[in-house]
C-alpha cells in the first residue's frame, strides 16, 4: 500500500504536465523516467499525454519484426537478448511506463474532481439567468469587484486572468516592436483593446475587442487563456488600428529626422572664405621654412 500511493503521489507533477506537448513532453519524460525513455517515445512520435496514454505499450514496437537501425540500436539498450536470440524488454523501463501512465490517470481524475469543486464554489451569481452572460471589465464600468469572480472551467478569478493577459501583451510589445518597425510599442487596455469576459454555461470564455472593432476569441490551455489568435490578428495587415499606430510611428521618426537636420549647423561663405584664407596663410608659412 505504501508504494502505491507513493508512485501515485500528484504532488510530484507538474502542475500544468497535461498540456505539454512534443519537447515539453519529451523533456519531462527525461526529467521523470530518464533519457532511454524519452527518446523511444520520441522516435515513436508519442509527443503528448493523450497520446502517451492511447498507447498501450510503447515497447510493444520491438516485438515487432522491423528492420530499422535507430530501433536496433534502442533495442540494444532497452532490450535483453535470449539464448534463443529472442528479445525481452527490460522489466524496469515496461514497468517505468506503466507507472507513469497510472500516474497521469490519477492527476486527470483529481483536476476533475477540482473542476467540479470550483463549479460548485462560485461566489458570485449574476443576475440574469439566461445561459449567456457577457460583461466587459472596464474602468467605466460599475459592477461587483473582478476579484470576486470566478469560473468552473478554472481556479483562477477573473482579475488573475485579466492580470495574466495584460502581462502577456506588455512583454509580447517588448519582444515584437523591432519586427512590427516600432521603436516603441505599447498596447493599452480601453485605448487599443478591451477584454470581453463571458460566463457561458458557467464556463468562462474571453475575447479581445480590438481598436479596429475585430473581436478576437481566445482559446485556453490548461488553466490560461492564450492570446495567439490576438498576437497573429495585430500582425495582419488589415488591422487598421495597427496601421494606424505604424503610420504614427513613421511620422515620429520623420519629425525627429528633419529635426536633426535642421539642428545641424551650416557654416556662412564668409565663414569658409576665412579658413580657407588662414589654411593657405598656414601652408605659405611652412613653405617659407623649408626654404630657409
Amino acid at each position: 500500500m505504501f508504494v502505491t500511493n507513493f508512485y501515485l503521489n500528484t504532488s510530484r507533477l507538474p502542475h500544468d504536465v497535461l498540456s505539454y506537448t512534443d519537447q515539453d513532453f519529451y523533456n519531462f519524460v527525461e526529467m521523470f523516467l530518464g533519457k532511454l525513455h524519452a527518446r523511444l517515445l520520441s522516435y515513436l512520435h508519442i509527443n503528448s499525454v493523450p497520446c502517451f496514454l492511447l498507447t498501450e505499450n510503447p515497447c510493444s514496437i520491438f516485438s515487432l519484426d522491423i528492420e530499422d537501425e535507430v530501433l536496433e540500436q534502442l533495442s540494444r539498450e532497452i532490450c535483453i537478448k535470449l539464448k534463443n536470440n529472442q528479445l525481452i524488454v527490460k522489466p524496469g523501463v515496461e514497468n517505468s511506463f506503466k507507472c507513469l501512465k497510472d500516474l497521469l490517470l490519477k492527476k486527470i481524475e483529481q483536476d476533475m474532481k477540482r473542476t467540479k469543486q470550483n463549479s460548485k464554489q462560485q461566489t458570485v451569481t449574476l443576475g440574469n439567468t439566461t445561459s449567456t452572460q457577457s460583461f466587459s471589465i472596464s474602468s467605466s464600468m460599475s459592477m461587483s469587484p473582478p476579484s470576486l469572480l470566478t469560473s468552473s472551467c478554472s481556479a483562477l478569478t477573473i482579475d488573475e486572468h485579466r492580470q495574466y493577459l495584460l502581462n502577456c501583451i506588455r512583454l509580447w510589445c517588448l519582444d515584437n516592436k523591432a519586427n512590427l518597425q516600432f521603436n516603441e510599442l505599447e498596447l493599452k487596455e480601453d485605448t487599443d483593446f478591451t477584454f470581453i469576459f463571458s460566463n457561458i454555461n458557467n464556463f468562462l470564455e474571453v475575447s479581445v475587442k480590438c481598436k479596429c472593432g475585430s473581436n478576437i476569441n481566445l482559446g485556453k490551455n490548461a488553466e490560461k487563456f492564450q492570446l495567439s489568435n490576438y498576437y497573429k490578428h495585430l500582425k495582419d495587415t488589415k488591422c487598421s488600428h495597427m496601421n494606424i499606430l505604424k503610420k504614427k510611428e513613421q511620422e515620429h521618426t520623420h519629425s525627429q529626422q528633419y529635426t536633426i537636420t535642421n539642428s545641424t549647423p551650416i557654416l556662412s561663405p564668409s565663414v569658409n572664405n576665412k579658413r580657407r584664407i588662414d589654411s593657405q596663410s598656414s601652408q605659405n608659412k611652412v613653405k617659407q621654412k623649408k626654404e630657409h
